[in-house]
C-alpha cells in the first residue's frame, strides 16, 4: 500500500507516537504500507519552510519507504528558489501547500503561479485543508480550515496539476463530488473521511479512480485508516486503485 499523507518532525501540542522519520517509517510498514508521501510538520512553523523541507529530506533514508514532500509558501519572495530545491536537489515527489498555517489566500497571484509552476515541474500539489479538528486545537492557537471551495477553484485554474485535496472531510466530498467528477486533475484522500461506510459512499459520489489511501500518520492513527477500507467492503479492482494504483501514477513511482 501507498500512503499519500503522513507526516515527520515534533508537534507542539502533544506526544505523537513517533517523530522522527525512522520511526514513523517503521509505524507504517508494521501497518502494511510499502511507500508514504511524507511531510514536514516543523514546516508549518517556521518562518521558512524550506528549511524544515531540507532537515527532513536529511533524515530520509535513500532506500527507505519515506518519499520527500516539500511544503513551500507562495508568499516568500523565495518560494521559486525552493520549488527548484525541491525538484533537484531534495528530490521531492510532490509539494503540499499550508494556507492557513502560512497565512496566504489559494486565490493570490503567487498562490496560482506555484500551482501552475508545480504542475510545469511535473510535481503534484497537496493542498491540505486541515491538520486537526478547529475543537481540539489549542486555545491559543486556532489555525481555520482552509475553504474546500476554494482549493477546488484553485485545481481548476492549473489544469495541468495534479491535486490532491488532504484532509478533506466526507461532507466535503459530497458536496464537492460533481466539480470533483467534472475536473480530471482532482483527488482525495481519506485521512479525514470519517462516516459511516465513508469510504464506499466517497466511491459512489467521486469514483474509486479518484481515491488515494492517506493516514496523517502519526497524528491520526495509522489503523483507523485502514479499517475505512475493510468497512467499504471494496472489490479488489477498487482496493487495489485506492491504495496503490493511483499513488502510482501521481507520483510517477
Amino acid at each position: 500500500m501507498i500512503d499519500i499523507n503522513a507526516f515527520a518532525g515534533p508537534w507542539p501540542f502533544r506526544a505523537l507516537p513517533a517523530s522522527l522519520p525512522a520511526d514513523v517509517a517503521t509505524m507504517l510498514q508494521e501497518a502494511g504500507i510499502a511507500r508514504a508521501l511524507v511531510s514536514s510538520l516543523e514546516a508549518l512553523f517556521f518562518e521558512d519552510p524550506q528549511i524544515a523541507n531540507e532537515r527532513l529530506a536529511a533524515r530520509l533514508q535513500p532506500d527507505g519507504i519515506l518519499l520527500p514532500c516539500a511544503a513551500i509558501n507562495p508568499s516568500l519572495a523565495n518560494w521559486e528558489r525552493s520549488l527548484r530545491i525541491a525538484q533537484e536537489e531534495i528530490g521531492a515527489r510532490a509539494v503540499v501547500l499550508h494556507p492557513n498555517y502560512h497565512c496566504y489566500d489559494l486565490e493570490s497571484g503567487p498562490a496560482r503561479a506555484l500551482l501552475a509552476a508545480a504542475g510545469e515541474a511535473d510535481l503534484p500539489v497537496l493542498i491540505q485543508l486541515r491538520l486537526q479538528d478547529l475543537r481540539a486545537q489549542h486555545p491559543l492557537c486556532k489555525v481555520p480550515d482552509v475553504s474546500v471551495d476554494k482549493a477546488v477553484d484553485a485545481a481548476e485554474a492549473a489544469p495541468g496539476t495534479r491535486v490532491i485535496l488532504g484532509g478533506i472531510r466526507f461532507a466535503e466530498v459530497l458536496a464537492q463530488a460533481a466539480r470533483i467528477r467534472a475536473l480530471s486533475n482532482v483527488w482525495i484522500e481519506l485521512s479525514q473521511v470519517e462516516n459511516v461506510d465513508g469510504v464506499r459512499q466517497a466511491i459512489t459520489a467521486v469514483g474509486a479512480n479518484r481515491i488515494v489511501l492517506g493516514t496523517g500518520a502519526p497524528l491520526f492513527n495509522v489503523r483507523s485508516s485502514l479499517l475505512k477500507l475493510e468497512e467499504g467492503q471494496l472489490s479488489n479492482q477498487e482496493r487495489a486503485a485506492i491504495t496503490r494504483q493511483n499513488a502510482r501514477e501521481l507520483l510517477a513511482i
